[in-house]
Formats: C-alpha cells, sequence, structure tokens
C-alpha cells in the first residue's frame, strides 16, 4: 500500500522544480497527478473502468508534459514517436503469436506504457541527460517491463484475470518510486 501512495508523489515529484508557468505545463501535472491518483484508486476498487480511466488520463498529461518541455527540436519527438511504435509492435505482435481475442487489455497497455515512456524522455529532458536522470528513465524503463511480464502472462495464458488482478504490481509502484526520486535528484532546477 504504500508503494501505491508513494508513487503517486514520488513520480510527479521532478516536475514541481520546472516552476514552468506555461498553462500546457500545468495543465499537464495537473492531469498526470489526477491520473496517478486514480491509478491509485485501483489498488482499493478494483475496476476496469478504473484502469480505462486512469491510463490515457496519465498518458494526456504526460505528452502535455513532454510537448512543454521539449522545445529543442525534431530529435526527441523522433525518439518519442519510435518508442511508441517499438512498445505497439511488440505488444500486437505478442497478441497476434497468443492468440488474443479481446484486445481491450493490450489497447490499454500500449497506452499505459506510452505514458512511461513519455515520461522517461521528459526525465531526460528535465535533468539536461544528467546521469541521476538516466537512472530515473532506466526505472521507469523497468516498471514497464514488470507490467510487461505481467500481461505477457495473462495473454499467453499462464495466468488467469484473477491471478492477473493479484500480481505483484506493488513492484511497478516501487520502481515508479524510485525514479521518481532519482529523476528529483537529477532534475536542473529552473
Amino acid at each position: 500500500m504504500i508503494s501505491v501512495v508513494m508513487s503517486v508523489i514520488l513520480l510527479p515529484l521532478p516536475f514541481l522544480l520546472w516552476k514552468s508557468r506555461n498553462i500546457v505545463y500545468i495543465v499537464g501535472f495537473a492531469i498526470l497527478i489526477i491520473g496517478k491518483v486514480i491509478e491509485a484508486m485501483l489498488n482499493f476498487i478494483p475496476s476496469l473502468t478504473l484502469m480505462y480511466i486512469s491510463d490515457p488520463v496519465m498518458m494526456a498529461g504526460s505528452i502535455l508534459l513532454f510537448i512543454k518541455l521539449n522545445h529543442t527540436g525534431k530529435a526527441r519527438y523522433g525518439a518519442l514517436f519510435c518508442g511508441i511504435a517499438l512498445i505497439a509492435t511488440v505488444v500486437c505482435g505478442m497478441c497476434l503469436i497468443y492468440g488474443v481475442s479481446d484486445w481491450a487489455y493490450p489497447t490499454v497497455s500500449i497506452v499505459y506504457y506510452t505514458c512511461f515512456w513519455v515520461l522517461a524522455l521528459s526525465y531526460l529532458e528535465m535533468g539536461d541527460y544528467h546521469f541521476l536522470s538516466f537512472v530515473g528513465a532506466f526505472f521507469v524503463i523497468l516498471s514497464i517491463l514488470i507490467c510487461f511480464s505481467n500481461d505477457g502472462a495473462l495473454y499467453a495464458g499462464i495466468i488467469t484475470e484473477e491471478e492477473y488482478a493479484a500480481a505483484p504490481w506493488y513492484l511497478s509502484y516501487v520502481a515508479q518510486s524510485i525514479a521518481g526520486l532519482f529523476a528529483f535528484f537529477g532534475t536542473k532546477r529552473r
């Protein structure tokens, strides 16, 4: 339970240091926080509806923050879109291999992974590619891999939906908390 609360606090923490007065940045930050709170509620009220709401909300907030942070050019957007394409290809390929018939989970997974890919890129941008920002981005990507392993087990039929719901999601929240902490210390104060 503590890992959920810590991820809600620590994951968006580096964005507080940026101190942008731009409305896009402020709205993106607020939307990311709202999405994380809705995601935390999933641990108290297990509901697919909450999952289908929280993941797109978090992705919208993280993309708004990325757009505001990325003022230097096309290369960063290329990294964003290549990452999204890779995520979508891997998830869709895995679903096709295992013959997934309900594409609701994979679609939400792609949205969730995209959110965290964008956060990893944002951490790098905020820290001006400082070593601690790389460590923060690594832990965000580790969070994606933890979720991906649970999703893969579900799609492959190794675990049931009940076991999927009871999977050790706290590991992902711990990775997100560590990511936010390292990115916080690696962020350039502006």
